[in-house]
């Protein structure tokens, strides 16, 4: 963990280095806009750790019902503001009468969480600024997949797709610490959940979890 916080914190000192230096308002401008988004990210690989850290030490946050359709919408309303250009689609794989088949106990923050990184990760890694979730709500289990189009994994690295700070050949270019995917297992893992990943092997990226 120290080594993982090393690079981004000596990233953030640099930065207010070439700004001491930098007399252009405009390019100092710039300097400070960077150095917000590496802040950010810094924060979230923080944030990250100590939930990671909060599960794995057994300690039981706050539960109550949650619907997860509800709490998914309410994730569509956030991102349509941040990403305007990102296109969400949802459907329901057949009409659901009874809203405990949409209903877990957890903490609602904890999953909105996990839910929010794997949206996060179809914006990040679609090539066509498209990602469709589909829910599917039986008797004894709930099942909600995330799919995009955009590079895959290989067999290979699927194989460490929820260890600490695995990042795959499709993630180079792009920011991230190898974080998301575990928190995200850690916490459908605490409520009996599973989150797994598919793939058509050419172009089609999907995580179902259930």
């Amino acid at each position: 963990i120290s080594h993982e916080l090393k690079t981004p914190i000596a990233v953030l000192v640099s930065n207010f280095e070439k700004m001491e230096s930098e007399k252009d308002p405009e390019k100092l401008g710039r300097l400070i806009q960077v150095q917000k988004e590496n802040t950010k990210s810094l924060s979230k690989i923080i944030t990250s750790l100590l939930e990671i850290a909060k599960a794995e030490s057994g300690a039981a946050p706050a539960q109550s019902r949650v619907r997860i359709d509800e709490l998914i919408f309410d994730l569509l309303d956030e991102f349509k503001s941040i990403q305007p250009d990102f296109q969400f689609s949802l459907d329901y794989s057949e009409v659901v009468d009874n809203e405990n088949q949409l209903t877990i106990l957890a903490n609602d923050r904890l999953v909105k969480a996990a839910f929010s990184n794997l949206m996060q990760n179809c914006i990040q890694y679609s090539r066509d600024k498209k990602a469709n979730i589909a829910i599917s709500a039986g008797t004894s289990n709930l099942k909600v997949d995330f799919t995009n189009h955009g590079k895959i994994l290989n067999s290979r690295e699927q194989q460490f797709l929820f260890q600490h700070f695995f990042r795959g050949e499709n993630a180079k270019g792009k920011s991230g610490f190898g974080l998301g995917l575990v928190f995200i297992n850690k916490i459908f893992t605490y409520y009996g959940g599973q989150v797994s990943y598919y793939t058509n092997g050419t172009d089609l990226n999907t995580f179902s979890v259930s």
